[in-house]
């Protein structure tokens, strides 16, 4: 009975004792898992915070029109597609047009540059140019992170973007969009597709309201659909490639330079209306953005024939398609003011240019009927060219306003491009 007894207790002890190390290893598989779990936590957090700064980084970009194509390469990979609505109150592409989904789609880093730079044009079509003829319209991105949803490599999130000067320079209201977004990220978290979604006819009416327009506007985009006219605005038509010769001009722009259609049609570029006191800055970036086939605008200061007047016009340019490549570009004229031969302004009132009847015919609408060989009977000097733009213009000397209602850290892919935007 005692051996018995014993044995018993052995057995009982060795049992507590296997009992014991099995407790020992599942206590160490739970923390295991529990580690694991906060750690893919942890990374899952540090993701949707670092993708949050770089889709933060694309609205700052796009908010100050960055021309640097390094900083955008920094957050956009090189074949990066952008699908949105389309927009036929700005500049784009026709080639980008999907009309069985009523969309566009925006290719790669210079694709999206330029529709930054058709943007840029359409804020500032806004601004009342009689009052403020070098006014810029700023505005600003919020992104509304803390009710992102993350799956994956995607993100989606809504975004507001809204002018914070519109009413300073003139417009009737400040103009806001609100939308949602739906982004998917490499492994390197830049940004390889982005769809913006926002509602179009919305946002047209508050730029109709906020321009104080009768009518909607619409941007030509090809050769084919600009046929004008364009109510009181002074317009001409160039070619895409240098030497950039006029192929159209209207009767408002013949009443502005003094210049006949039948002088320059054909024969010469907007070269000859250039002087002296021609802003070469504001041609150069002009020029710029033109070799690159995107929308600008600009102010500049230019002579009539003769040279015995001047006169400052704030223009828009838009290039014109011809079977989905760029073949023309398009200035419109908004505001045109006198100036003495000192380049002083004469009067506050822009000079008057005779509306238009409606049942006149405008040269605009006649067909394009140029030879390719025209153009290139025209004689530019060549130390009058004017030097190819190898880099872009710097940013501008302030800082750039894009916010998030997200409370967290900046992440470490667009901490680069965010500290260089904050020195600034």
């Amino acid at each position: 009975n005692r051996e018995h007894a014993r044995n018993t207790r052995a057995r009982k002890k060795a049992y507590l004792e296997s009992l014991k190390c099995t407790l020992d290893e599942l206590c160490r598989e739970r923390d295991t898992l529990v580690a694991e779990r906060a750690g893919a936590a942890t990374l899952l957090l540090e993701m949707q915070k670092t993708r949050t700064d770089v889709l933060l980084s694309f609205f700052a970009v796009r908010s100050c029109y960055e021309k640097r194509r390094a900083l955008w390469s920094s957050i956009l990979d090189e074949s990066v597609t952008c699908v949105m609505p389309v927009t036929p109150y700005r500049s784009f592409p026709a080639s980008e047009v999907q009309v069985s989904k009523c969309q566009r789609t925006i290719l790669g880093v210079d694709g999206i540059i330029a529709d930054t730079a058709s943007l840029h044009v359409l804020f500032n079509s806004i601004v009342d140019r009689s009052k403020h003829p070098e006014g810029t319209i700023q505005f600003r991105y919020t992104l509304i992170a803390e009710e992102a949803v993350v799956s994956g490599n995607q993100m989606m999130a809504r975004w507001n973007m809204s002018t914070l000067n519109a009413k300073a320079l003139g417009a009737k209201r400040e103009v806001v969009k609100m939308g949602m977004l739906c982004a998917r990220f490499n492994s390197a978290h830049k940004i390889v597709a982005i769809d913006l979604m926002f509602d179009v006819m919305a946002f047209m009416l508050q730029l109709k309201q906020s321009a104080g327009a009768s009518a909607f506007s619409v941007v030509p985009n090809t050769v084919q659909t600009c046929v004008g006219p364009f109510g009181n605005k002074a317009t001409v038509m160039t070619s895409a490639e240098r030497p950039y010769t006029i192929v159209q001009v209207n009767r408002q722009w013949e009443e502005m330079t003094g210049w006949k259609a039948e002088d320059v049609v054909g024969k010469a570029s907007c070269k000859i209306l250039q002087g002296a006191l021609t802003e070469r800055n504001m041609l150069n970036d002009l020029m710029s953005n033109i070799r690159y086939k995107r929308p600008a605008s600009t102010i500049l200061t230019n002579y009539v024939r003769g040279r015995e007047k001047l006169f400052r016009n704030y223009m828009n340019v838009y290039p014109l398609s011809t079977d989905s490549k760029v073949s023309h570009y398009l200035a419109l004229t908004i505001h045109a003011e006198w100036l003495d031969p000192n380049g002083c302004k004469i009067s506050t009132d822009s000079f008057p240019i005779k509306e238009l009847k409606e049942e006149e015919t405008d040269t605009v609408s006649q067909s394009l009927q140029i030879k390719c060989d025209d153009s290139s009977k025209v004689k530019i000097e060549e130390d009058d060219e004017i030097a190819i733009m190898e880099e872009a213009a710097p940013l501008p000397e302030k800082l750039i306003q894009c916010t998030t209602e997200a409370n967290a850290d900046k992440g470490i892919v667009a901490e680069k491009a965010i500290r260089e935007f904050e020195e600034v």
